[in-house]
């Protein structure tokens, strides 16, 4: 068989047998048939790439994505532990203001107290109202004696 006449197919064949000698052919033919021989893996791994490249610039939007949630979402965390500290320190002022008040029983006992006397002093006012309303009578009274 002579150089030239073979298919490339078989070239490469020829190529990868260890019984292949070099000489016997020339630099285009091999080269020519390796093309050949490897154009579609090549094709392949062209579209392969290409393709990889497309999920990488999705990945990378995603990632632009997540980056700003994740900035967004540590913006809201550093905001609402600011305000839960200022709620804890004014839940704080309001217990120690609240500390000062008497206790549901302490209430109700000073209360009653408070009653009691509310009644004690209308009960008075009453019998007052009562002697100054007779004792008016009286100086009404002695007036007109006095006058006649």
């Amino acid at each position: 068989m002579a150089p030239g006449h073979d298919t490339e197919n078989h070239l490469i064949d020829i190529l990868l047998s260890p019984l292949f000698n070099i000489t016997m052919y020339s630099t285009a033919d091999i080269v020519s048939a390796v093309k050949t021989a490897l154009k579609p893996e090549f094709l392949g791994l062209k579209r392969a790439i290409k393709s990889d490249e497309k999920r990488i610039g999705n990945l990378e939007t995603d990632v632009h994505e997540i980056k700003t949630v994740v900035n967004h979402l540590s913006t809201k965390v550093d905001h609402l532990t600011t305000e839960t500290g200022k709620h804890k320190t004014a839940i704080q002022e309001l217990t120690e203001r609240i500390s000062f008040l008497p206790t549901r029983d302490e209430f109700y006992s000073k209360m009653d107290d408070m009653m009691t006397e509310l009644v004690a002093i209308r009960q008075e006012q009453s019998v007052m109202s009562y002697r100054v309303s007779q004792h008016s009578d009286e100086i009404t009274a002695l007036q007109k004696l006095c006058t006649s």
